[in-house]
């Protein structure tokens, strides 16, 4: 349902230019002239290639988007039910291609989503973070012919949209020129000039997006928010090169929004004569486009669609009032949103009256299992606010879910299946806690044979902790080892089940977050003593097949891959000096001690060409923003002036262990540029928290009701903090005692320190 409300609104949006249009690409399947060719290339700034970029086939005089199958355009295409659009998908070198397409003059519009992953239909949820790769105008095909074209940035600015809206989803057109009309008018004022100008969208979760590569000047929105009553708003920003402008508040017309229920001031004369008039007469409005010979349908819609081309002709009210159409067709959604604003207040109250009741009389009970379960489902719904950021179809989920709660018999069942659903949040922040029962417990495998795995450069399972004068180091088990299989089984295919188990019961903000636990855990047996046969090898290829009791029950891990000397694993802030003069601080806990550890450890690493911050492991905890980043800032030397400070160049070593707070801590070296990041994507679980106790008050959930921007200008949750230079453990590293990540950063460190 929420996919076909998208598309109905883009289908508007194209629409709403004249409702009849000369269709100058109106091909049919089979026609000889679909023999043209369009090929070219995206390219960056520095004519670099452009990889995923996604180009959409426009029509050049419209501006409008092109349909699969017949070549129509998208306005013709609504009218014969067709969704599909024209587009292709630029590759590794930035060539993309168009074949077998009519001859005629085409416009093609690319933008490359972020955080996407593979395209497969533009009218999915593809992502919060878009990058605008530019406009190719006026590109002339002729039947039998290929034509070349280049698809260059049109800007380096930046938008951010951070509108906290109820609705799931938020429909984005960017344009380099204004709509037509008020926002109140809706669509019937997106059309014209907008469409044809038309340099990108995105379909938005919760009203968030961040827009890259926007050309300097005035910018021209237009958005449409999906609910069960629309809501519309046309504007302008202006946008400066090589910055974000950041839109924080919109004024949606709407009837859920708390905004603008009332009309202006000089509308009032025409609203109210209207208001008296349609209470009478229904068909008023209508009657009213009779007289201009105008062919309107029943209903808001279809009477905005007839009126788009005549929003400016005068009319005559039975009063004698003149005024313009476009006036009239905006008292009339006005008097709707009152209508429906009422209608939402009495139902409110109501449902507050029947509740009073309940309790006066004795019977608000605290909820059967199927209440319970039933109103934690539609709670999720209403305030959890990733699913579209994650693709989570929540409606599916309760699909799946719902039904199984009517073979609920007890409250350990019960409990089960409120953990299965909390996890499909995949948020490491959401959990089932105690209220009047126990947990249920989940019997996950505890015992493994006396080592543990990291994944390495090449995805395989690497040993990198082997328990000291354990049964696995006795047996000739090394630092370095790959494991090839467990108990006959392919090591890949264990560590995929061992993410099934896991990922059932528990939630992971990301899949990279599941797959490190994955890789320390799949060795893990349910008895202790178990027998676990194995098969490794080490970098030289020589094969080791061993047969280890499963004895060493659940324990510590080390967080970094090779232990250091005098840095504590599990320490909160522990700090050295590495060779070439390097500092190196390793923040493993982000604790009420971080200020006061910071302040030592660069005080102590004055004389560093360069120092490495280390938050690989990082567990979170909680920090002042205004104090914490003070040893590092290089335009903050007025604050807190007895601090010392380091302002040589700097490196942040990142993993997916590195959560929630640590990654809101490590954000501050993105957003200000202090640090180059190493490593691999944190796991991206940073959000505030809520906690509901179920009506039956059997358990509490603590969910995410806001994701968390940390530094940013986009949520942390799920995307994590992302490396500037990419790089994983070796497995020939480890062998050697030599951690990759920091090594590459020292390495980096001491060429920046020689520059």
């Amino acid at each position: 349902m929420k996919k076909r409300i998208f598309i109905s609104a883009f289908l508007i949006l194209i629409l709403l230019q004249p409702y009849y249009l000369n269709i100058a690409l109106h091909a049919q399947e089979g026609d000889a002239a679909h023999n043209a060719r369009i090929q070219g290339k995206v390219l960056d700034a520095r004519d670099k290639p452009v990889a995923g970029s996604v180009v959409i086939l426009c029509d050049q005089k419209t501006g409008s988007p092109i349909c699969t199958g017949t070549f129509a355009l998208l306005s013709e295409a609504f009218v014969g039910g067709q969704k599909g659009l024209v587009f292709a998908v630029s590759n590794e070198l930035g060539e993309f291609v168009f074949e077998n397409i009519p001859a005629g003059e085409y416009r093609l519009v690319a933008q490359i989503w972020k955080d996407a992953k593979e395209i497969t239909d533009i009218f999915e949820k593809n992502g919060e973070v878009i990058e605008l790769n530019g406009v190719a105008e006026k590109i002339v095909v002729e039947e039998g012919q290929i034509t070349n074209t280049e698809i260059h940035p049109l800007g380096t600015g930046g938008l951010r949209i951070d509108e906290d809206l109820p609705n799931s989803e938020t429909l984005l057109v960017m344009s380099t020129s204004p709509t037509r009309a008020d926002p109140i008018l809706g669509f019937a004022g997106w059309g014209g000039n907008f469409v044809q100008n038309m340099i990108g969208g995105n379909r938005m979760p919760y009203g968030k997006t961040t827009v890259l590569g926007l050309p300097e000047g005035k910018l021209y929105i237009a958005m449409f928010a999906a609910d069960s009553i629309p809501g519309w708003l046309n504007g302008q920003v202006e946008i400066k090169a090589n910055s974000t402008t950041k839109l924080e508040y919109i004024p949606f017309v709407n009837g859920w929004s708390n905004s603008r229920h009332d009309p202006p001031e000089e509308l009032l004369p025409v609203f109210n004569e209207v208001k008296e008039i349609a209470s009478d007469d229904v068909n008023f409005i209508l009657d009213i486009y009779n007289k201009i010979g105008l062919k309107a349908e029943s209903g808001l819609f279809g009477m905005m669609s007839a009126v788009s081309p005549h929003l400016k002709e005068e009319v005559e009210l039975p009063s004698g009032l003149k005024t313009t159409i476009g006036d009239v067709v905006a008292s009339v959604y006005y008097i709707q949103l009152q209508q429906y604003t009422q209608q939402r207040e009495e139902q409110a109250k109501r449902a507050r009256a029947a509740e009073e009741a309940k309790v006066v009389m004795g019977m608000a009970e605290k909820g059967t299992y199927k209440e319970s379960f039933i109103d934690l489902y539609n709670v999720l719904a209403k305030h959890y606010p990733c699913f579209e950021m994650k693709g989570i179809d929540w409606k599916e989920v309760g699909q799946e879910f719902l039904p199984r709660i009517e073979k609920v018999t007890n409250d350990e069942e019960f409990g089960l299946l409120c953990l299965e659903l909390v996890a499909r949040l995949e948020d490491s922040h959401a959990n089932l806690q105690e209220g009047t029962a126990k947990l249920p417990e989940i019997s996950f495998p505890q015992y493994d044979p006396g080592f543990a795995c990291i994944e390495d450069d090449k995805g395989r399972p690497v040993v990198y902790y082997v328990d000291k004068n354990g049964t696995a180091e006795k047996a000739g088990i090394k630092i370095g080892m790959v494991v090839k299989s467990v108990n006959g089984k392919d090591a890949e295919e264990v560590i995929a089940d061992t993410m099934q188990l896991y990922k059932k019961y528990v939630g992971y903000s990301s899949e990279r977050y599941l797959r490190y636990h994955a890789y320390q855990f799949f060795l893990r047996q349910n008895e202790q003593g178990s027998i676990v046969k194995l098969e490794l090898f080490d970098f030289k290829g020589n094969v080791k097949k061993v047969e280890l009791p499963a004895t060493y029950k659940v324990r510590y891990l080390p967080r970094l891959p090779v232990p250091k000397d005098g840095i504590a694993d599990s320490g909160e802030v522990t700090w050295k000096m590495l060779e070439g003069d390097i500092g190196y601080i390793y923040v493993r806990r982000i604790g009420d001690n971080l200020i006061t550890l910071l302040d030592k450890a660069v005080d102590e690493l004055t004389k560093a060409k360069g120092i490495i911050i280390d938050v690989r492991g990082n567990s979170g905890g909680g920090f002042d923003s205004s104090k914490a980043f003070l040893n590092f800032a290089l335009d903050k030397d007025s604050e807190e002036s007895e601090r010392p400070r380091f302002k040589g160049p700097m490196a942040l070593l990142i993993d997916s262990r590195c959560i929630s707070a640590g990654e809101g801590w490590a954000s501050w070296f993105v957003a200000t540029k202090r640090a180059t990041l190493f490593g691999s994507a944190t796991a991206g679980a940073s959000s505030r928290k809520t906690t509901y106790e179920l009506k039956n008050g059997l358990y509490k959930v603590r969910f995410s009701v806001k994701a968390y921007t940390g530094s940013l200008d986009r949520p942390i949750e799920h995307i994590g903090v992302v490396p500037d230079v990419p790089v994983v453990q070796s497995a020939i590293d480890l062998t050697k005692a030599l951690d990759t990540v920091l090594e590459t950063a020292r390495k980096y460190l001491i060429e920046k320190a020689k520059e």
